[in-house]
């Protein structure tokens, strides 16, 4: 097992940053999302030298964007892919919520001119908030009530009409016009964007089993095995503890000194959420840890030799930024090393380090 955590700690970029949050996005694919200060770490911790700044500069730049482009789960990509991952998932998701638009009383009628008031919006390169966008559909009749909006918004960002760009003054992320802010978007055909998907995801996760796969993009299994088949002259099928397993061809393995170091990851990382079987980094009760009572809630993650050894929060006052850190399996990293990285996670939210306990 040594050996396919090595592999993954290398691939996911944690022994390796890269030097720009561009490179980094594109390496590893897609981000999950859906806890935006979670993922600004999730590309900071995988990006040198890098701050909250400098990565949000990235999406004011308009070189990556938050949508929902697999699993309905908001994810960070490059701009220029966007267009293409939609055309591989989109349809089959705009149509396993057909029930959840019956049950919210949405219908065509309606979901097109929330389109159209979206489009009327945004046009000419505008933004809006959340609540900004809301409101205008209020204002021109389409009740935004319960899960309304939030569907809506799903369903607009779903079949490429918007997505999250920059974001303002107030730190809120602004909906922008996909076709304005992506102006000249990557485009494939199929078999094309199935190959892209599949190298693209064990550029950043491997090694991986199909079923892995599978599992990040929600694509069908069907479509996952055409993908491999036509990518089978640039991966390689791999042998670790009598599991099989996908990497690149071309990719050099690591020199296998990376399990020494411990890392602090955010909560929805892809070093977790981006297998189907997380066995391998974390036990049973490290899991409970981690997810309490099964609850869909990640907690930040501390690794140590690869695996979950524990949880990490933070807690920022006038002193400064403190973290917190429950042990829930052993060896936890020594407390210097917890240090280094408390001082690491606050120079990247740039606020001065106070302070690091161990529960």
């Amino acid at each position: 097992m040594t050996d396919l955590l090595d592999q993954r700690l290398h691939n996911q970029l944690l022994t390796r940053p890269t030097s720009n949050v561009e490179a980094t996005v594109r390496h590893i694919g897609a981000i999950q999302a859906q806890d935006l200060p979670a993922a600004l770490w999730a590309i900071g911790v995988r990006t040198a030298d890098s701050t909250v700044s400098s990565v949000k500069k990235a999406f004011n730049d308009g070189k990556v964007v938050r949508s929902w482009p697999m699993r309905g789960t908001l994810h960070v990509v490059i701009g220029t892919d966007l267009h293409w991952m939609l055309s591989l998932t989109a349809d089959r998701l705009i149509a396993g919520a057909a029930r959840r638009r019956e049950a919210l009383q949405l219908d065509d009628r309606i979901i097109e001119h929330a389109r159209s008031l979206a489009q009327e919006l945004l046009r000419d390169n505008k933004t809006a908030t959340r609540a900004e966008f809301l409101s205008y559909l209020e204002d021109h009749g389409i009740a935004v009530s319960g899960q309304r909006g939030y569907h809506l918004i799903w369903n607009l960002a779903q079949t490429g009409t918007f997505c999250w760009g920059p974001f303002n003054d107030a730190g809120d992320q602004l909906l922008v016009l996909l076709d304005e802010w992506v102006p000249q978007p990557t485009r494939y055909e199929i078999d094309e964007a199935l190959a892209e998907f599949f190298i693209r995801y064990l550029n950043g996760h491997a090694p991986a089993t199909l079923a892995d796969f599978v599992s990040w993009s929600k694509l069908t299994l069907t479509q996952a095995r055409r993908a491999a088949a036509i990518c089978a002259d640039r991966v390689i099928l791999t042998r670790i503890d009598e599991i099989e397993y996908y990497r690149r061809a071309e990719v050099e393995l690591p020199a296998g000194a990376s399990l020494a170091t411990s890392y602090a990851l955010p909560g929805f990382d892809e070093y977790y959420l981006g297998y189907a079987d997380r066995s391998a980094i974390a036990t049973p009760t490290v899991v409970q840890g981690l997810v309490p009572g099964n609850n869909g809630i990640f907690r930040p993650m501390i690794l140590q030799n690869g695996r979950v050894v524990g949880t990490w929060k933070r807690a920022v006052t006038r002193a400064g930024i403190s973290i917190t850190v429950t042990p829930l399996d052993t060896p936890l990293p020594s407390f210097d090393s917890l240090a280094l990285l408390g001082e690491t996670i606050a120079r990247f939210w740039k606020i001065p380090f106070h302070h690091i306990v161990v529960e």
